[in-house]
């Protein structure tokens, strides 16, 4: 299978805007450009991010330079399986990824090293259920696993612990509504999680707790459309969200305030090009948002 990708990276400002586009590229390729899973990571200083296509299996590592551009390639290989939720996270100064496919449930932790390399596997199992909405949260220095079935609305919280290893179950219970799209964000010592779900468009917001659970909901409410790409960013103790919707192209960037509140809107527009894959990296004190499309 051939794509055209077109890749691009933006830089997030102080205001809640975006700027221009730094860079874009567009390539024909079968094998290693087009992804549907990426994410950001440091080890001492250094900034990357891992790629992976659940389409070829391939997946690879470049480096991402001082002033955001994708640098060189510093690792590539193959999966025998895709799989289709990923991301990092550091525990007693080690830095590790979690993945998962959610057709067979299987899943697996490994390490990530120096020189945008991978180290050895630490962890791997096998889930009762599919978590299609994943994601990790830090609060107190204890990292925690979120995992949502969309089918059944079941949740689950689960510790991660050093060595790279999954722990105990801290919290689970079942939603009203499915969360199609969802993320964890912290305002000074106080943590959230934002959750949306794409077909009745209603969004809400809970408080999380050092403890690994679930408190009351803070804020809720009803999108007159949805969007299916979602990621938090803070700059200079300010936290925003830029949400973008895939089929009409529009974008928006939000603040989200104190006690688990939603702010203002700062910025909005219309892509030429749809993306639905996206992460955010700070590198050098400067926050931007990496996308890819497919045409």
């Amino acid at each position: 299978m051939t794509y055209n990708t077109m890749t691009g990276f933006w830089q997030l400002l102080s205001d809640g805007k975006i700027g221009s586009e730094k860079s874009n590229g567009k390539s024909s390729t079968s094998e290693r450009h087009p992804y549907q899973v990426a994410f950001y990571y440091q080890i001492n200083g250094k900034s990357y991010f891992y790629a992976h296509s659940t389409d070829t299996l391939k997946w690879y590592i470049k480096e991402l330079s001082d002033n955001g551009k994708i640098g060189e390639e510093t690792a590539s290989g193959a999966r025998e399986n895709p799989y289709h939720v990923a991301f990092p996270f550091q525990i007693g100064g080690q830095t590790y990824y979690y993945a998962q496919n959610v057709d067979s449930n299987y899943w697996y932790i490994q390490e990530l090293v120096e020189g945008g390399q991978l180290g050895e596997e630490t962890d791997q199992g096998q889930w009762l259920n599919a978590y299609h909405v994943a994601f990790l949260f830090t609060i107190n220095g204890r990292t925690f696993l979120y995992g949502h079935n969309i089918d059944s609305n079941y949740w689950f919280i689960q510790e991660l612990m050093e060595g790279g290893k999954i722990g105990e179950e801290t919290a689970n219970g079942t939603w009203q509504n499915a969360q199609h799209v969802s993320f964890p964000y912290q305002i000074k010592d106080k943590h959230y999680l934002y959750m949306h779900n794409t077909t009745n468009r209603c969004w809400w917001i809970t408080e999380l707790f050092s403890d690994g659970t679930i408190g009351q909901e803070t804020a809720r409410g009803s999108w007159k459309s949805t969007f299916q790409v979602a990621i938090p960013f803070q700059i200079n103790e300010k936290v925003y969200y830029y949400a973008h919707n895939i089929h009409t192209k529009h974008w928006y960037i939000q603040e989200l305030t104190q006690n688990g509140k939603m702010g203002s809107k700062t910025a909005n527009g219309t892509w030429r090009n749809s993306y639905p894959v996206i992460f955010a990296a700070k590198i050098k004190n400067k926050s931007y948002i990496y996308a890819q499309c497919f045409e």
